[in-house]
């Protein structure tokens, strides 16, 4: 058995490994061959020289990917960002032979000749791995923040020196019985009282996004916000405004070809938490997916936080846990 770098011949393997031999951990959503150079190959933080292959008797058997970022959002840098983990499959006829832990080794060193100083599996990666919901019709998510816990990959992390940094929960709705609550329309009403619109967002009315993200602290949610809007035709996004100033955000109101309701993220300004502005937010949202034609919408979180709360009081229910890991190197 050798280790080697990735080659676009084994393409057809790889996929194969991908579809076949995941068995026993999450349900991800099998790779055409097309779909593995579109998801890896083309993705502009690809590198040949982080991705491995490990080979028997000139078959496939593993494949491990890293990601080192060249695309950073404000704030980020190469030495200020981990190594990040994508995904190690090793043949389920080859493991419990060390083969898993010589691949991850390999992304290990990979990420330390290159001035890394952590490994990590989370999130940010700019690769994102999609996966069923079970008990669906294949309603899906579009990314595994971290590292399921109910998989063996969990316990293979653990035995190679990763630690649990954090624990996140997957969320699922079906939005056939979804209906916005009474409670929420009443609430929409007493905000208007107050002077805090709810409702979407209109660029001749309302002002203060960059205000907002810089109160949340969220980089990724400001770009892809702005992107959205920068567009001819961009998504609805549903916001709340004093007067004006925008002071909580929700959306874009996107619908997946899958069926899914997909959204960025959402948030309510510091000065205004309290005020009941979040949960009217998400079932605008919810609203608005349904009213698109969205049939279901996923999301996760961490599991502590409160914003759970709003999520499992619209209808969601958790269905994944995850562990962010993370190792010094």
């Amino acid at each position: 058995m050798e280790i080697k770098s990735f080659e676009d011949r084994f393409i057809s393997e790889i996929a194969a490994l991908w579809n076949i031999h995941l068995s026993g951990q999450t349900p991800y959503k099998p790779l055409t061959e097309e779909e593995f150079k579109a998801k890896f190959v083309h993705d502009p933080n690809f590198s040949y020289d982080g991705t491995f292959l490990a080979i028997e008797e000139g078959k496939v058997i593993g494949f491990a990917n890293g990601i080192m970022k060249k695309d950073f959002l404000p704030g980020e840098t190469h030495e200020n960002t981990p190594g990040y983990l994508t995904m190690v499959i090793v043949h389920t006829d080859y493991r419990g032979k060390g083969i898993g832990s010589l691949l991850l080794q390999k992304l290990e060193n990979y990420f330390r000749t290159n001035g890394k100083k952590k490994a990590q599996s989370i999130f940010f990666n700019p690769i994102k791995l999609e996966w069923y919901i079970p008990g669906t019709d294949k309603h899906d998510h579009n990314n595994s923040p971290g590292v399921d816990m109910d998989s063996p990959a969990f316990a293979f992390m653990q035995k190679n020196g990763y630690r649990n940094q954090a624990h996140q929960v997957s969320f699922h709705l079906d939005l056939s019985d979804f209906q916005i609550s009474e409670k929420a329309l009443a609430k929409q009403k007493e905000l208007i009282n107050k002077g805090i619109f709810a409702g979407y967002y209109d660029p001749r009315k309302h002002h203060g996004f960059n205000e907002l993200f810089d109160n949340l602290g969220t980089k990724d949610w400001n770009k892809g916000i702005m992107d959205n809007l920068a567009q001819d035709k961009p998504d609805p996004v549903i916001v709340a405004a004093d007067n004006g100033q925008i002071c909580g955000f929700t959306g874009p109101i996107r619908v997946q070809e899958s069926g899914r309701g997909f959204f960025i993220g959402i948030g309510t300004h510091s000065q205004y938490r309290g005020e009941g502005i979040m949960s009217v937010l998400f079932e605008l949202l919810m609203d608005g997916f349904k009213s698109s034609g969205a049939k279901f919408s996923t999301l996760f979180t961490g599991a502590d936080n409160p914003a759970r709360k709003t999520y499992e009081r619209t209808g969601f229910k958790p269905v994944r846990n995850w562990a962010v890991m993370s190792k010094e190197i």
